[in-house]
């Protein structure tokens, strides 16, 4: 995702578990590069998928741009 012109990476997942996001976090940050670790974290209730069953990630995309843009 874009945001002032500067890209970002967002994390988007969905808790199966009573699991804390915080947990998987710290997970991300204790075992990957700074450069790798999200700097947003979304729980989704469920993630969108394609007409195949796969991750539609446009559709990410725009729930990304309606949320920077307060819709």
């Amino acid at each position: 995702m874009r945001k002032g012109g500067h890209a970002r990476l967002v994390a988007h997942c969905t808790l199966g578990l009573p699991a804390p996001w915080r947990d998987l976090q710290r997970f991300a940050t204790e075992r990957m590069p700074a450069a790798f670790t999200p700097r947003e974290w979304r729980v989704e209730e469920s993630l969108p998928l394609t007409s195949s069953g796969k991750v539609d990630y446009r559709a990410l995309a725009e729930r990304d741009s309606s949320t920077a843009d307060g819709r």
